[in-house]
């Protein structure tokens, strides 16, 4: 979805939890949008102070406060004819999402101060980590400001619902660190049955933690013994946590997830029962079979 529309011109809302790699998206949009010589802008919402906003955004010129003594460019000035990038734009306030409402819209703004209006060319990404449909029936954001920005809308999942991923991310992860070598088939399978809450940056911050070590650590804080499980164990232990991941995306329905597996509803109840006498093995818990 991000290759279909990374060279269209209109703007991005790019929607997911913490640390699924909102930021990560909207540079690849960047570079894809033909855009990737010229600046990529990352504006933190949530760190420009209210007072702040007009001079840090749209510049001020000279006089405008009692510290101008010079003109001085904003932030949109720098993303002349490359991409500025709003992260977390549901930290604005109403004022501040009202006084951003005519940039988003027409490319135009007035320096603080000043008494000529500006246009520039630039291409605006945004992301956010809660639900703007919903702020928006709260009363908490603009609904012409959503639908400004949502021309295109990529939702980016959880880690945990894309486990398929774990291996090409910690791959780039580690390539700096050769002293780690290949994970241990024990601890590969505890990487597939973690949920990884912190996501995509967890996962780094796991791999850097295990370079700083000298070796893999488990994600949970367990001791590893690279010859505890057998590969036939890992085998099934992946299956099992496959068919949740499966199971995740159908929304509970098991007949559909039958149909994303390619067999039958039976044989998908068969492995969940078998599934759930084998979590008692790695668990060390007793698990209800209801």
């Amino acid at each position: 979805m991000a290759d279909r529309v990374g060279n269209a011109q209109g703007n991005v809302l790019i929607l997911g939890a913490s640390g699924t790699g909102k930021a990560r998206l909207a540079r690849y949009l960047h570079e894809k949008s033909g855009l990737g010589s010229e600046s990529f802008v990352f504006v933190d919402c949530a760190a420009i102070p209210e007072s702040l906003f007009e001079s840090e955004m749209f510049g001020s010129v000279r006089g405008a406060y009692s510290d101008a003594t010079v003109d001085r460019p904003g932030l949109v000035t720098r993303a002349e004819g490359g991409t500025l990038y709003f992260h977390h734009i549901e930290a604005f306030s109403s004022t501040l999402q009202s006084k951003i409402l005519r940039f988003v819209a027409d490319r135009e703004y007035r320096p603080l101060g000043g008494s000529t209006t500006y246009q520039v060319k630039t291409r605006i990404l945004a992301s956010s980590v809660v639900d703007l449909p919903n702020l928006i029936q709260e009363g908490f954001f603009r609904h012409d400001l959503y639908f400004r920005l949502a021309v295109f809308t990529l939702v980016v999942p959880p880690l945990s619902a894309r486990l398929e991923d774990l291996k090409s991310l910690i791959d780039e992860f580690s390539r700096d660190y050769p002293n780690l070598g290949d994970i241990p088939a024990a601890l590969y399978a505890e990487i597939l049955s973690y949920q990884w809450p912190g996501n995509v940056r967890e996962l780094k911050n796991w791999v850097e933690r295990s370079a700083s070590s000298g070796s893999w650590l488990s994600p949970m804080g367990k001791k590893i013994d690279s010859v505890s499980l057998k590969l036939k164990d890992a085998v099934k232990l992946f299956k099992r946590e496959f068919i949740q991941h499966v199971l995740a995306l159908a929304e509970g329905n098991q007949t559909r997830a039958a149909h994303l597996l390619g067999i039958n509803r039976t044989h998908l109840i068969k492995l969940l029962q078998e599934s759930k006498q084998k979590k008692e093995k790695y668990d060390g818990k007793k698990v209800n079979s209801q």
